[in-house]
């Protein structure tokens, strides 16, 4: 299952998802509620108390227990306006109801409001863009792990949905309440007797999240069309030349600079809000696994810069990272703004440890480099030969490398406290530049150990880049002799590493069709000319990746023309040599296949 397009949820009742709608949002309201006394737990209570309930009712309703959630979907057209109107409704009774029983549980005075910090400049207005923002990731998240077809199935979508909430409580929790969800912040303002209680602030919660649904709405359906624009123009280039394959190198889709600013945008705004280390991960971990299809979720120039060095450079690869590596840093400098003007100030890095900017220099650059070796190892080829290791290939389809990549980021921030490092604990040059920029609004003296946070992230991304192909010699996809494409189709440009493999070799879904076809052309051709000089009609024997409801699979590459109409060619031995790479598109994902003429 993974979220509302499953089939599971397709033949339930309408009267069960609403009564899976109505539990959920219960559950989640008596949890807030319940929870108001542990400030130090309650982020990880919310969060975790969502992600658990998605995993258990999403096969039912879909799991949304947020109107803002819903109204995503409705705009999306995966929910019919009926529905999503009921569905409405009953999340807003089941949040009623569970603030109601927290009231018979633990007494009026346990029934807080949700009020905004009163010692900002406007209280109101940056309650307000608190609220829209992280309702927008949250509603960003959900459709994009909920509903991609791209990335179906899998076990994280709701890991990532909960872990988005659990950063939006501890980053605005203190300045809003991080209510982010309309049906929560009603009920909670409706039950309250306190003083503070008039729902005067309940607009706040309804208009924001609503207002971050119909972004999100706009942005992954934005992101979807550009997909799917660019699988049509490679259905139609079926016969690339090698002067147009080598300009179709130079191609990098809009979808990837759009999502590596997106997800390192939330990653700097949630660290400049002083969150919690584990929330700082939890953010990155959702938004490494929503960007499967639409980008490879570097959201690091460090990270860009080692899985460059991973493959072999080629000036397109080189390119195609440096404006990755401009869409970062600029995602991160608008970040640090939005903090400053959320919170009235921005939490900015700064060594402050025994060793000064020499400790945090060699702690920086080292935990860098575990984070870049993290991010090749669990995300990009390891094993050679395709055909054999097609599991292990197959590692960034999979539910840990987003855990793995976050949490080494949360830990990394532990141990660069004051009693450790002292460093800050960025790791990243975006995250660094943007934070380090805003605070000089506030006079601070921030931009001194700036170069600390581009040296030490990048230099660790080399020394890992380094290490990998050290520990890997020999034994990676890309060295295996019999690879189509291989290295020279590049790791860089936020590349969807481990997604889309042609015998064994890596062509990033950022780029293919276009660097694909043009890496895989030579190769395949030779192949091609083998099988029509020995008088055979069988296809190549390659394996590709095609999408659709099942997800991606490898197929044989004869099984994708499944009419005479879609026939390149037919019999024995016809034009020795005369073979040619084919695109189609199946489902919105791009399909390779090479047949012989």
């Amino acid at each position: 299952m993974s979220g509302p397009e499953s089939r599971e949820w397709k033949n339930a009742t309408l009267l069960q998802s609403l009564a899976a709608e109505f539990l959920g949002t219960l559950f989640l309201v008596l949890t807030v509620v319940l929870s108001g006394g542990d400030a130090v737990n309650q982020y990880i209570a919310i969060g975790f108390v969502l992600m658990v309930q998605v995993y258990a009712f999403g096969h039912i309703s879909g799991a949304h227990f947020n109107p803002a959630v819903t109204a995503t979907f409705g705009l999306l057209r995966k929910l019919p306006p009926v529905t999503a109107l009921l569905y409405i409704a009953v999340q807003v009774l089941g949040g009623l109801t569970g603030a109601l029983v927290a009231y018979a549980v633990a007494g009026p005075e346990d029934i807080v409001p949700f009020t905004p910090l009163p010692s900002l400049a406007d209280p109101v207005l940056s309650a307000f863009f608190a609220e829209y923002a992280y309702s927008t990731a949250l509603c960003v998240v959900v459709a994009s792990v909920a509903t991609a077809h791209a990335d179906d199935p899998n076990s994280h979508y709701a890991l990532s949905i909960g872990f988005t909430l659990l950063s939006a409580v501890s980053a605005v929790g203190p300045v809003s309440g991080a209510v982010i969800n309309p049906a929560v912040g009603s009920a909670v303002d409706l039950v309250s007797t306190s003083a503070e209680g008039h729902p005067k602030f309940t607009w706040v919660y309804w208009a924001a999240p609503l207002l971050g649904s119909c972004t999100a709405a706009a942005l992954y359906g934005s992101l979807s069309w550009l997909r799917a624009s660019e699988a049509e123009v490679a259905a139609q280039a079926t016969s690339p030349t090698a002067s147009d394959s080598t300009s179709l190198a130079y191609d990098l889709p809009a979808r990837v600079v759009i999502f590596e600013f997106v997800g390192t945008f939330f990653l700097t705004l949630t660290a400049g809000l002083g969150a919690q280390p584990l929330a700082v991960g939890a953010i990155l971990t959702a938004f490494i696994f929503a960007s499967a299809g639409f980008c490879g979720g570097d959201f690091n120039p460090a990270v860009t810069l080692g899985a460059l060095l991973r493959y072999s450079v080629t000036r397109a690869e080189l390119w195609k990272s440096v404006v990755v590596m401009l869409s970062q840093t600029a995602a991160g400098v608008l970040a640090g703004f939005s903090a400053f003007a959320i919170a009235g100030d921005v939490g900015w890095p700064h060594p402050d440890g025994a060793n000064g900017d020499y400790g945090a220099f060699v702690y920086e650059m080292m935990w860098t480099g575990l984070l870049v070796t993290v991010v090749l190892n669990t995300t990009t080829p390891v094993f050679a030969g395709a055909s054999q290791h097609v599991g292990e290939l197959y590692r960034a389809r999979g539910s840990t490398h987003g855990i793995a990549i976050g949490m080494t980021v949360a830990v990394g921030i532990i141990g660069a406290g004051k009693h450790g490092s002292g460093s800050g604990g960025v790791f990243n040059p975006a995250v660094g530049t943007g934070l380090s920029i805003a605070a000089l609004a506030r006079e601070h003296d921030s931009a001194s150990a700036l170069w600390v946070y581009w040296l030490a992230p990048l230099a660790g991304a080399v020394a890992a880049a380094g290490v990998f192909k050290l520990l890997h010699m020999g034994n990676t996809a890309d060295d295996d002799g019999d690879i189509v494409g291989g290295a020279s189709a590049g790791g860089g440009a936020g590349g969807e590493r481990g997604a889309d493999s042609l015998s064994g070799g890596y062509v990033p879904a950022t780029t293919a069709p276009a660097a694909a076809r043009g890496a895989a052309l030579a190769g395949a051709a030779a192949a091609g000319a083998t099988a029509g000089a020995a008088g055979s009609s069988a296809t190549t024997p390659l394996l590709m990746i095609t999408g659709g409801e099942l997800g991606p699979q490898f197929v044989a590459a004869g099984s994708v023309n499944s009419s005479p109409a879609d026939s390149v060619g037919s019999g024995p031995g016809a034009a020795a040599g005369a073979g040619r790479l084919q695109w189609k598109a199946t489902g919105g994902d791009e399909v390779a296949s090479y047949l012989s003429a």
